[in-house]
């Protein structure tokens, strides 16, 4: 062998084998700027490199989850893809499987469902192939949940049964697939049923002993209580989660809590104290390029603007979150911000804009008949129509907000 390239090949094991243990040490924390430097110059190198491809692969495993949890997205999705290719090439399906579950992970938090939904079921069949029963149930209620997003209800009821059978009593996945079953509860409007899934979820968690899990099942068993009414265990919900995030760093669930326990805020009249906090979640979702948090973030801030009759900032929040609902492509959340805007106008005093944009909503909700949401949505918008249409006064908080749980 040439003397340099030897010299290069011995750099970049030393180097991808360093990456490996430095992770390995880190445990549950999240690596630095200057490690996570390290690690992609590594990859960069040693992923081409055939016999550096156990190390590559390992550390390819152990970063994923911390990317994600550190709120990397476009950028650290040519890594996963190229992780795929040399799985493929080592003829490493275990690996293989594990990427595309990681890969459909960052689709489904661009709200690219469709790509999700392939990295999904490949990464099931993959796991199914080789026996591993808890990863394929594991892949498969990431496929129900992703469907859930679409509302696509029965798709996703079938997919969660079917990762559950799939699974044990004791199965460490099972607490995922409670967790998808809550936001279909929820989504059906069954607070009572949805908050017994999210406290089963959570009861699984504390039982594994994963404090960051079980601060996301606090933030999304959150919603289903103040849903039912239930504000103060809401917020202490909130305030727990908030409280594991500062020992736990992830910067996007600890936003979307702040968001949530915004909304609790806003419900009880204190609006100010919510815009404080979607000020600070704001930009977090911005650099995670999360435009489907974007979007409930709009939708509530618009609500929160209403509520203090500040009704530029509110339509201005409310047509921001239309937007990304249609290029999202969920049409149950466009309908839900046309209506928010309606009520803007009608609290502006112009009742033929807002008849305009009810109207609008309804010929909308014409096109998606089976939508769960429908016969809510349905109701709610030809109420307010009619009191743009009647001259009916209409109290502020008759308004459906955006305020789902979500992961």
């Amino acid at each position: 062998m040439n003397p340099y390239a030897h010299l290069f090949n011995r750099y970049v094991h030393n180097s991808i084998r360093a990456v490996h243990t430095n992770l390995l040490a880190l445990d549950e924390h999240l690596p630095s700027e200057d490690d996570l430097s390290l690690a992609l110059h590594s990859l960069g190198f040693s992923l081409p490199v055939d016999d550096a491809w156990a190390a590559s692969r390992e550390v390819l495993v152990l970063l994923a989850p911390k990317m994600e949890q550190a709120g990397f997205r476009d950028g650290w999705l040519p890594f996963l893809e190229r992780g795929i290719e040399r799985s493929r090439a080592n003829g490493d399906r275990g690996a293989e499987g594990e990427f595309h579950y990681q890969l459909g992970l960052l689709h489904e938090l661009r709200a690219r469902f469709a790509d999700a939904q392939t990295c999904y079921q490949t990464s099931a069949a993959l796991f199914a192939g080789l026996g591993e029963r808890g990863k394929e149930a594991r892949s498969i209620n990431r496929q129900a949940y992703t469907a859930r997003l679409q509302q696509r209800l029965p798709a996703a009821i079938e997919l969660v049964n079917r990762a559950l059978s799939l699974l044990p009593e004791e199965a460490t996945e099972r607490a995922g697939c409670y967790f998808t079953w809550g936001t279909i509860a929820f989504d059906q409007r069954q607070w009572a049923e949805s908050i017994g899934w999210f406290t089963r979820s959570l009861a699984e968690w504390e039982r594994q002993e994963n404090p960051r899990m079980v601060a996301w099942s606090l933030r999304n068993l959150g919603p289903a209580l103040h849903r039912a009414g239930r504000y103060d265990e809401a917020i202490a919900c909130y305030e727990r989660a908030l409280g594991i995030f500062d020992e736990v760093p992830d910067v996007v669930h600890q936003a979307l809590t702040r968001m949530n326990l915004g909304i609790v805020y806003s419900l009880t009249g204190s609006s100010e104290r919510a815009l404080a906090l979607y000020a600070q979640a704001e930009p977090v979702f911005r650099a995670a390029q999360d435009d489907m948090r974007l979007a409930l973030l709009s939708g509530n801030r618009g609500y929160a603007h209403r509520q203090l009759s500040q009704w530029q900032a509110a339509e201005d929040a409310y047509r921001q979150s239309i937007e990304l609902w249609k290029q999202i492509g969920v049409k149950a959340s466009v309908v839900n911000g046309m209506d928010g805007l309606g009520l803007v106008q009608l609290g502006k005093g112009d009742r033929q804009a807002a008849s305009a944009i009810f109207n609008t909503a309804l010929a909308c909700l014409e096109e998606m008949p089976d939508d769960p949401r429908h016969d809510y949505l349905h109701q709610m918008v030809c109420g307010h129509l009619r009191q743009a249409e009647g001259g009916e006064s209409m109290p502020m908080e008759k308004g459906l907000k955006e305020k789902g749980a979500s992961d």
